[in-house]
């Protein structure tokens, strides 16, 4: 940890200041150059202009230009990116180059622009797991999937749509939560996020001001990691257990069409109109407190359960518009509750709703299963779903008190009086590292800890962050004080998962 923070702290102290002025296409400082010249950057919007240092090594000064208004050919931009002669802007560069119709000199300058003249660490970091996990593993799908990195096609989508902010780590995560759904979808689906990243940059980028205007903690202000959360509206659709066809793991060997994508991700529409509710309802208390709007959205979905919220395990007769399943789909849910019905369904139901109406807030949220079998029960099977979201004042990620009391375990689950029995618990990735993303494996019996288990579930991908065999003592205790968000991002990137 001390290493971390002295190199955070060196960061700032060694990278160059300019004065602050707001601009649409603004050159910032960084220290991530190590050429042996120092580089000046400058980077012209209509008539704002301002030159920027990118090294403090001098030797040859030479004078680039970077024109956002496409003056220049995409090779140049290319060449910028080579010329820096260190990583991950080499790499970026040969990953630009394989993209499919790489045309747009605009679109390339703005991701040229984001990567070298970044001042905040965190732009670098994403690039880095960007090149890392972006490109899919051919071997896990029995169908063509590209050869390129679909994360950073996302991001070049959104740079042919958008402007990019200094340090835009926003655009960069919605980017790369994004980019599996290209991966996998088939060209209506590639269509459609195409749109909807689009779609959700500026509807985020609209709630951040609202948030400011309403005393909250913007989301333009979060870490990283809380914004890889905030940018993926898949919710817990990697794996979704109520069988296929709407769990991603269940399209590895088929190419995934335009409906699962719509029943596995939240509109666009559907969030304008959750915020919109939240706001009428006063939700939204003034000095920005996360808790109290957390509170609202579970007391109003599921505590009580009965005036909102119908629970119901038949889900085979939960169906949507198109016949399937639809206790996870959130539009399908939100569209019953606008018709003043109840949603319809169990915890997952309530985890994915509450999952898109905090985001619909701007606040970030990952999903979390936990899992047992009771032996003093007749083996009998007990999970229970929820969200974390991460609270920008402690910097840390919990979850709703009643969620992980025995107040919640009594009434809804049966937990209460079983609080020491070892439970697994999976903490939702969103999918950065697409390699090795969606394996699990189901064991029909497996003994663990001295004790024979019936129907155990271990994932072996990327797609969760796992705790097993835990008492939920240790986990309820874990979860009330907050983890905090280093120790959250460690879990959900860097983190090798078991294969």
């Amino acid at each position: 940890m001390a290493i971390v923070i002295a190199a955070g702290v060196g960061y700032w102290l060694l990278a160059p200041r300019v004065p602050s002025e707001t601009v649409s296409y603004t050159a910032q400082p960084s220290s991530l150059s190590t050429t042996s010249e120092q580089t000046s950057l400058l980077v012209s919007s209509g008539q704002n202009q301002r030159t920027s240092t990118l090294s403090t090594a001098v030797a040859a000064q030479t004078t680039l230009w970077l024109n956002v208004s496409a003056s220049k050919p995409v090779s140049y931009y290319l060449g910028l990116l080579d010329s820096n002669r260190t990583e991950p802007y080499v790499q970026l560069a040969k990953e630009l180059r394989k993209l499919p119709d790489l045309r747009n000199e605009t679109a390339v300058a703005k991701i040229t622009y984001l990567a070298l003249n970044a001042t905040n660490p965190e732009v670098k970091e994403a690039f880095e797991l960007m090149i890392k996990g972006g490109t899919p593993d051919p071997r896990e799908f029995t169908y063509g999937v590209p050869n390129y990195n679909t994360e950073l096609q996302v991001l070049y989508w959104l740079a042919e749509q958008n402007e990019f902010k200094k340090d835009d780590t926003l655009a960069l995560a919605i980017a790369m939560v994004n980019g599996l759904w290209v991966t996998m979808g088939d060209n209506q689906v590639r269509e459609a996020v195409r749109k909807d990243t689009n779609s959700l940059l500026a509807f985020l980028r609209e709630t951040d001001a609202l948030q400011e205007s309403n005393g909250y903690f913007g989301l333009e202000n979060l870490p990283v990691e809380a914004k890889f959360a905030l940018g993926w509206t898949g919710e817990d659709s990697m794996r979704h257990g109520y069988g296929p066809p709407i769990g991603l793991i269940y399209w590895t060997k088929q190419r995934l069409p335009l409906y699962i994508y719509e029943a596995d991700t939240v509109s666009i529409s559907t969030l304008v109109e959750m915020r919109t509710e939240a706001l009428r309802s006063n939700w939204v208390q003034p000095g920005g407190n996360v808790e109290s709007f957390v509170s609202a959205v579970e007391d109003y979905l599921f505590f009580p359960v009965g005036p909102h919220f119908n629970y119901r395990t038949d889900y085979d007769k939960i169906v949507n518009d198109e016949g399937i399943m639809a206790v996870v789909d959130v539009d399908w849910q939100w569209a019953q509750h606008e018709k003043e019905l109840k949603f319809q369904g169990d915890c997952g139901t309530e985890m994915t709703t509450a999952d898109a109406w905090l985001k619909s807030w701007g606040i970030a949220t990952l999903s979390e299963w936990a899992y047992t079998l009771f032996t003093q029960y007749d083996m009998k099977k007990l999970s229970h779903g929820f969200i974390i979201y991460y609270e920008p004042t402690s910097e840390t990620w919990t979850a709703y008190w009643k969620q992980i009391s025995n107040l919640m375990p009594g009434a809804i689950t049966g937990m209460g009086g079983n609080m020491t029995q070892p439970f697994d618990m999976f903490i939702c990735r969103p999918p950065v590292i697409q390699q090795h993303y969606l394996r699990e494996k189901y064991f029909e019996s497996r003994t663990v800890g001295g004790v024979l288990y019936n129907g155990y579930w271990h994932f072996e991908g990327n797609m969760y962050y796992q705790f097993e065999q835990t008492p939920w003592t240790q986990l309820e205790d874990m979860l009330s004080k907050g983890i905090p968000t280093v120790t959250m991002k460690e879990w959900l990137f860097y983190t090798a998962p078991a294969l």
